[in-house]
């Protein structure tokens, strides 16, 4: 008896023992795992993007979601900023508290002082794990132009963008006029004159959110933003040797773009209602005949079936190479699956499948590939870079099979003469200054936006501004970005 129950004991124990192995086997069998990290929970990821929604954004997505999904355990959805709207919609989802995984972030989107004010995870620890192959493309400018206070908060394009900056012109307005080239600003006026006096349409096609003539003339004449591209309130002129900060009015050389605002605006340069409209498309439309930006967008406009060959004119002067912060990805603080994005981010970078279905759309119904290095779009339901700049990669970029061959020897000759970025690394750091600055900012919008579009008269709009400007603390502003000025450049 004492055989036999101890024999039963031995049985239990086995078959207790085989039962637990083997649950722990299905365990182990449950645990999936991407580049040996466990990703067994799914996540659904939510990406911001600045632009209009495609038509075919669902479709693409789900081609999408069904390669997230299997290869990272995770589902992703865009929502959009219409540009129209980035400049408001922008820091209020930053600070929201709505839970979104990835964002596109620059330097004209205020990418260094939403660093500093919290809006983004710090990504030193997390990208050498989660994002490997995005990691080590960065080189170390790369990493000090998407860096404050010395911890990383953005992911660049794999993409050397330039400052050009320009009018894009359609080439049967110039042909009409006898018009060969646009060489100054000066030269840029004249023409859209011309068109305000003679025809109906709309010479610049500027709205409230792309006003940057201003921006246009003050890089056309050697001065550099202090934000590292547009729309930045703080300017210094590189050959100055002192390096003097001006708030963008107050630059020596504005006098006369202000003062000749109010006879452009009544010769009809731009539309009436330009301060208040939010249609950024009306060149795509037909609306418009020009339309001031770099030569990337030129690239991109000229891919649209619109009937109508557009000639681009780079202004800026002189020309350089952007920091890196020009086009990135950055992951918000409100995000609760920073490792997931990452995850994601370095596929839609890395991975070419990934890169060209979200970037091109699907091939065979969007687009064909045209030999290696071009793409033929075979209808206007999705588009080209629909907002994907901050993840744009050189080794899988293929460049519109309508841009010719003149186009692309363009970008060719800005790589051969480009200089390197005057200011790499450099940031404003607004961390004693911030209510002012953005006191500043507003102000501007209110006095400087409608002096630059010669709505009021130079003499009552510059009083009104100087007067605003003193009173929010313009020149407190000016000497702390001085000193950071001066100690970059070792003063």
């Amino acid at each position: 008896m004492r055989r036999l129950v101890m024999f039963i004991l031995a049985t239990v124990m086995c078959l207790n023992m085989a039962g637990c192995n083997s649950k722990k086997k299905n365990i182990e069998n449950d645990v999936k795992k991407y580049n040996g990290i466990n990703i067994s929970e799914h996540v659904n990821l939510k990406m911001y993007l600045i632009g209009t929604e495609p038509e075919d954004m669902g479709k693409v997505l789900d081609k999408l979601n069904e390669k997230i999904n299997s290869d990272l355990n995770a589902t992703l959805s865009i929502d959009w900023i219409g540009w129209g709207d980035f400049a408001k919609e922008y820091p209020i989802l930053l600070t929201s508290g709505e839970s979104v995984d990835l964002i596109y972030s620059a330097n004209w989107l205020d990418f260094y002082e939403n660093a500093q004010r919290g809006a983004f995870w710090e990504l030193d620890d997390l990208l050498p794990e989660y994002a490997p192959n995005s990691y080590k493309n960065m080189s170390k400018a790369d990493i000090l132009d998407v860096s404050v206070n010395n911890h990383i908060y953005a992911v660049p394009a794999d993409y050397t963008n330039y400052n050009t900056f320009g009018p894009m012109i359609r080439s049967d307005y110039l042909e009409k006029y006898n018009i060969t080239s646009i060489d100054s600003f000066t030269d840029y006026m004249k023409f859209c004159s011309i068109l305000g006096k003679n025809e109906t349409i709309d010479p610049t096609g500027l709205c409230s959110s792309s006003i940057e003539l201003d921006d246009l003339y003050l890089m056309s004449q050697g001065y550099y933003p202090l934000s590292g591209s547009t729309g930045s309130p703080y300017w210094i002129d590189l050959e100055d040797e002192n390096k003097t900060v001006y708030y963008q009015s107050e630059c020596p050389k504005m006098d006369y773009f202000l003062k000749n605002a109010k006879k452009w605006y009544e010769n009809g340069n731009w539309s009436k209602d330009a301060l208040y409209s939010k249609d950024e498309t009306m060149l795509e439309s037909g609306k418009a005949a020009s339309r001031v930006h770099n030569y990337d967008a030129w690239l991109g406009e000229s891919g649209k079936s619109n009937g109508y060959k557009l000639i681009y004119f780079n202004l800026a002067k002189p020309l350089f190479k952007q920091p890196a912060s020009q086009d990135c990805m950055s992951i918000p603080k409100s995000s609760k699956n920073p490792q997931r994005a990452l995850m994601l981010l370095d596929k839609l970078k890395n991975d070419e499948s990934y890169y060209m279905l979200l970037t091109y759309g699907i091939e065979g119904y969007n687009y064909e590939i045209c030999g290696n290095s071009k793409i033929k779009f075979l209808n206007d339901t999705y588009g080209n870079e629909p907002g994907t700049w901050g993840f744009r990669s050189d080794k899988f970029y293929k460049q519109n099979d309508v841009v010719s061959d003149e186009g692309i020897k363009e970008r060719k000759k800005y790589t051969d003469m480009a200089k390197e970025n005057p200011m790499p690394g450099f940031y404003m750091d607004l961390s004693q200054i911030d209510t002012k600055y953005n006191q500043i900012t507003n102000i501007g919008k209110i006095y400087y936006d409608p002096l630059v579009l010669g709505y009021i008269s130079y003499e009552e709009g510059m009083k009104m501004l100087n007067e605003n400007l003193e009173k929010e603390g313009n020149e407190e502003i000016k000497t702390v970005i001085q000193k950071q000025v001066d100690e970059y450049f070792g003063k």
